[in-house]
This record gives structure tokens, C-alpha cells and sequence, in this order.
């Protein structure tokens, strides 16, 4: 209990000294806020028993709490009254084992089952005490500290444990008379904090702690009567021994038996607890007079600070960079993105210890600081957040083909397989992204979203220099597969009369095994066109091998040859006008020649 104490005065002296450090922000001319006042507090919540007794079978449970204070404030001093209202509820612990039949001390007992019979324990506290306070500058917030003294009313709590044998003879587990209204002293220290949202009302919270000394068991036994009429006698606590582990624990039993060599047992014991709770809080009294404090204004000063992203090889500026400025304490007190020259500046800002970060899509930057005495008045304070990795920034562009519509929601991967590297991203509203690029190497970069069909980018990084350029740029695109419709797949060229698949076509096929790889509910049919020079039968056999080519290149990826299937169509799906018979260019010839893939519909 004394750490809990230390803890709250701690935080109301913490919260004090804050508003002493704001209250020296001094405005030349300042009106007088409102701070002697009445205010009354209403509260519900929740109360926590931490009785100082030492009751092997009884324990206390948490319960309802309810209450009401009126402060009177001068300043940051006041005086506080409470009055509250507790319940708690005993309750029965640790009864299953073996006990000793008290009476029989060679008798071991074992009971079938467990009766309680209890009463809630009422605390009523009323007194008063000294008050403290801190406020804000706008009134809106104050947190008191409140330490009384009073007196409290104790009620209830007798409790009765019967053990039931197998027989359903019952016998006293344990017992204890509890309290019977007795008025003790009490003490109360209380944590309130306020959040007012007008000149009157406002919200309260806050925790306590209650303590009340020298409490005397009750001299009644009413359950304990009623149950086994132990009248004339009292009796104030009982506890059957229980076996536990290797001990044989004796029997205890408190009363005022009135033998010869009996002295009553009734023992004074402290009731604590703590709680929190929330409430409403209303004040009012007359308001201040305004009084204007009338000082020199000392000559206008303003700072700035100056902060630039930019690499530390090529020099070059990051724009779009996010910057942080946090004070010694780890808080954030401005954030800010740079300009398309990499900047940012902090207007306004007083000289201190700061810590500058800064992080381009999520890649951070190393970090810089500033020192009070850096700053210059009426100047700039000129920082540098440096990016000093090896990787290039792979900046890009995702679209749909053929059309200037970006293509936002999709995953770009970019891929070395060679390496087994392989980093993902997702383009943005604008199709835009982001990656980190080693040097070195070279790149696969596609685009993977349901129902769409990506190139594939090759980036060869060894094409740039990391010392002169830190961007990379790129664009990627991607076309949506509707059932039914081809989609024409380039570089899938054939040697004369051959059908068997080229090294050069490899890439492009690679595209349908990866669109089928991340679309494994799709099936797609593989078709192969010729130009019309030639029989009909020639061309049609010579299409449907080509297409088979083109499906065993793609099974043998790992592709089921239940998804896909091969369709030689021979001259008969022409794109120009170039039938048999009709002279064209050897460029208008090669329109026809063409293989391409599309999604089969579902039946």
C-alpha cells in the first residue's frame, strides 16, 4: 500500500510540473482563467478488498462502489468532503482435501459436498481533508489529489461453510461472524482527473484507496444460529483442521466462551482496499475578473528549420520523403513530406534538442539531430537526411494494356532466381510503387491480380551506375482475360515447316505458366494461326502441332494438362485481308502468323 501511495503522488506532482513547464509560455498580454471555484463529483465503479486477515477457507470479492464529493478550490489549494458507499461479497476458497474431525482426533473426513450461506459485507465512508489541484491553460483539464480523514460504517460479511458427508451429517467447515455496524476511523487518498467540455460539465475518472482501522467482529451469529443454535455462546471465527500434504493442521476456533480459563477473542482488524471508478463532475462560482497583465513585448524572434532528403552517392534529391521531428521525450511534434526539390520546412519552431527521421515509401533514411545552440534567429537551420544504402529505388508504374488507365490493387513482384531473391510490393490508387533494386544483377518484375495477364520486365541493373543515379524507373502492363477472347502472345516464332518450341519463345510462354500459376481456377485454351500460303490441310496440321508444342512446353512447368488444351486453326481465323488467292506484303503475312491464348469459358 505505501508503493501505491508513492505512485500517486508521483503522478500528481508529474501532472503539476508539466503545467508549471506550459505556464512559462507567456503570451504578452494574458487573461486570468478561472481557478477558484465550487465543483461536486458523482462516481460509480469498481472496489478491490485487501483485508489484512489471515483466514485459511474465506477470501473477499470485488464489488460495487458508488459516491459523491464537493470540493471548494482557492487557487491550486482546496478542502474536500466524500461520502461513498462499498459492497463486498466473502466468499468460500481452497475447501477440497482431507480434514481431521476436531472432536475424534484420529478421524479423517472427507465431504461429498459444500454448503455457504453469506452476507455482503456494506462500508460506508464519510470525511474530509485537504485538496490539491493542477489545471490546464484552457480550463478543459485538472487533476486532483484528495487526502481525508473520517469515519466509516462496516456492516455483514458473516459467512458459513458446512462440509456434507457422504451420510449428509454437516459439520462447520469454517466461520466467521463478520462486522456488525461498527464505526471506526477511516482514512481516504483519492486521484481524480476531469476533462470538461464547457464552463460547468465535465467527465471524471480516477482510482483511490481506503483504509479502516480497529474494525471488531461481530458479536452476532445469526446464520451460525439459525443453522445449529450455538446460542448463548459466540463465536467469531472456526476452521476445521484440514491434512495438507504431510501436516495434520489442528482446529481453530475464536469465541467468547465463558469458561474459567477462557478470555474473549475478539480481534480488531484494518479493512483496505483500492478502486477505480468514473463519473460526472459539475462546477460553478463566480469567474475571475479578466485582468490583463500588461508587459513589454520582447523583440519577435522566429526559427526554421531546413530539411533535405537526398542519396548519398548521386546526390540526388528524394522527394515524397516522410520527415519526423520528435522532441527529447520520443514525441512527435511535426511531420512533413519534401518538396519535388527534397525539402521541408519547419516555420515557427522553438530551439531545442530534436531527433530528425525520415523513411521514402516506408524505406528509412539515417536519422540527424539539432542542438539548441544550432539554431539561429531569424534563420535557417539547415538538416540532412541522408539514404546511404547500395540499392537502387525501383520506382514504377502499373497499367492495364494498351490504355493509359492505371491498374491499382496488384502485387508486383520483383524476382532474381538465380539468387532465390524475390521482393513484393502493391501498386497504389495511381499505380504507382516502390522497391528496393541491388546492384548487379538482373530482374524479373511482374504484376500478379486476379483475372490479369502481365509482361514480364527484365531489369539489369549493371546497366546503370549507382554512383550517378539512385532511381530507377519503369512501367508495367497488364491485360485483363475475359472468357472467350485471345490474347496474342508475342515472340513465338517457329523455323520454316518446324513446330517444335524455340529457346527464344521460352519467355513469352513462361507468361502463361505464371498466369495459370496465379490463377489455379482457370483453364485456357492454346491456339496456333498460319497465313494462307499453302493447303488448307497443310496449314491446319502444321497449327494444331505448333499449339501442341507450345501446351508440352507449358505441362512440362508443372501446368496440368487438365487446364490446358491445344487448337490448331490453320488459315481459317485471318486478320487482313490476306486470303488464298489475294497478293500481300510479307509484313501482312506475318499478321496472320500469330499464336495466342484465352481463358475457356465455364459450360
Amino acid at each position: 500500500m505505501k508503493n501505491l501511495k508513492v505512485i500517486l503522488a508521483s503522478a500528481f506532482l508529474a501532472a503539476n510540473f508539466l503545467g508549471t513547464l506550459k505556464a512559462q509560455e507567456t503570451p504578452v498580454q494574458k487573461a486570468e482563467d478561472q481557478l477558484s471555484y465550487w465543483q461536486i463529483s458523482a462516481r460509480v465503479g469498481y472496489d478491490f478488498p485487501m483485508y489484512k486477515e489471515s483466514f485459511r477457507f474465506i477470501d473477499y470479492k470485488g464489488g460495487f462502489m458508488g459516491g459523491l464529493s464537493i470540493n471548494k478550490y482557492w487557487n491550486w489549494f482546496g478542502v474536500e468532503a466524500d461520502a461513498d458507499f462499498i459492497k463486498n461479497t466473502p466468499e468460500a476458497v481452497n475447501l477440497p482435501g482431507q480434514y481431521v474431525d476436531y472432536k475424534l482426533q484420529n478421524t479423517i473426513l472427507d465431504y461429498a459436498s459444500f454448503n455457504v450461506q453469506k452476507k455482503d459485507i456494506s462500508r460506508t465512508f464519510v470525511g474530509a481533508g485537504p485538496a490539491f489541484k493542477w489545471q490546464s491553460d484552457n480550463n478543459k483539464f485538472t487533476s486532483e489529489l484528495g487526502l481525508m480523514a473520517g469515519v466509516g460504517f462496516i456492516d455483514g460479511g458473516e459467512i458459513l461453510v458446512d462440509g456434507v458427508r457422504q451420510d449428509s451429517i454437516k459439520d462447520v467447515i469454517t466461520y466467521h461472524s463478520g462486522f456488525d455496524k461498527a464505526v471506526v476511523f477511516s482514512t481516504k487518498a483519492q486521484l481524480r482527473f476531469n476533462y470538461f467540455f464547457n464552463d460547468n460539465w465535465g467527465l471524471n475518472a480516477g482510482a483511490y484507496y481506503m483504509s479502516h482501522y480497529n474494525v471488531d467482529e461481530s458479536t452476532k451469529n445469526e446464520i451460525l444460529d439459525n443453522t445449529y443454535g450455538t446460542k448463548p455462546s459466540t463465536y467469531y471465527y472456526v476452521e476445521r483442521g484440514k491434512i495438507d500434504n504431510v501436516y495434520n493442521e489442528e482446529a481453530t476456533i475464536r469465541s467468547n466462551f465463558s469458561g474459567p480459563n477462557e478470555t474473549d477473542q475478539m480481534q480488531k482488524m484494518t479493512l483496505q482496499s483500492v478502486g477505480v471508478f468514473a463519473g460526472l463532475s459539475y462546477r460553478f462560482g463566480p469567474k475571475n475578473p479578466v485582468k490583463v497583465v500588461e508587459t513589454k513585448a520582447p523583440e519577435a524572434k522566429s526559427y526554421r528549420l531546413v530539411v533535405t532528403a537526398k542519396d548519398k552517392y548521386s546526390g540526388q534529391v528524394i522527394p515524397n520523403t516522410k520527415v519526423s521531428i520528435k522532441d527529447a521525450s520520443g514525441n512527435v511534434i511535426k511531420t512533413a513530406i519534401t518538396d519535388t526539390s527534397g525539402k521541408v520546412y519547419i516555420d515557427e519552431i522553438n530551439p531545442n534538442n530534436y531527433a530528425i527521421t525520415g523513411s521514402f515509401n516506408e524505406i528509412p533514411l539515417d536519422s540527424n539531430s539539432t542542438k539548441t545552440a544550432e539554431f539561429i534567429a531569424n534563420g535557417d537551420l539547415n538538416k540532412d537526411l541522408i539514404y546511404s544504402d547500395r540499392n537502387f529505388i525501383l520506382r514504377g508504374k502499373t497499367f492495364q494494356c494498351n490504355s493509359s488507365v492505371p491498374l491499382s490493387g496488384a502485387a508486383v513482384y520483383l524476382e532474381n532466381k538465380f539468387d532465390a531473391f524475390k521482393k513484393s510490393t502493391m501498386s497504389d490508387s495511381n499505380g504507382d510503387f516502390v522497391l528496393q533494386l541491388p546492384p548487379n544483377a538482373t530482374f524479373e518484375l511482374y504484376a500478379k491480380k486476379e483475372n490479369y495477364f502481365s509482361q514480364i520486365e527484365m531489369v539489369n541493373t549493371q546497366n546503370y551506375d549507382r554512383d550517378r543515379n539512385l532511381f530507377v524507373n519503369i512501367e508495367i502492363c497488364a491485360q485483363e482475360t475475359k472468357c472467350g477472347e485471345g490474347i496474342a502472345l508475342e515472340n513465338i516464332l517457329y523455323n520454316l515447316d518446324k513446330f517444335n518450341i524455340r529457346e527464344d519463345a521460352k519467355p513469352e510462354l513462361n507468361k502463361v505458366v505464371r498466369f495459370m500459376e496465379d490463377n489455379p481456377g482457370v483453364k485456357v485454351e492454346l491456339g496456333s494461326h498460319t497465313d494462307s500460303r499453302g493447303s488448307n490441310s497443310y496449314n491446319q496440321k502444321l497449327s494444331q502441332n505448333r499449339a501442341q508444342s507450345a501446351v508440352d512446353y507449358i505441362t512440362s512447368r508443372g501446368i496440368s494438362s487438365a487446364r490446358i488444351s491445344a487448337k490448331g486453326y490453320g488459315e481459317s481465323v485471318l486478320l487482313n485481308k490476306c486470303a488464298d488467292g489475294v497478293r500481300c506484303s510479307e509484313q501482312e503475312q506475318q499478321v496472320n502468323r500469330r499464336t495466342e491464348f484465352k481463358v475457356i469459358c465455364p459450360k
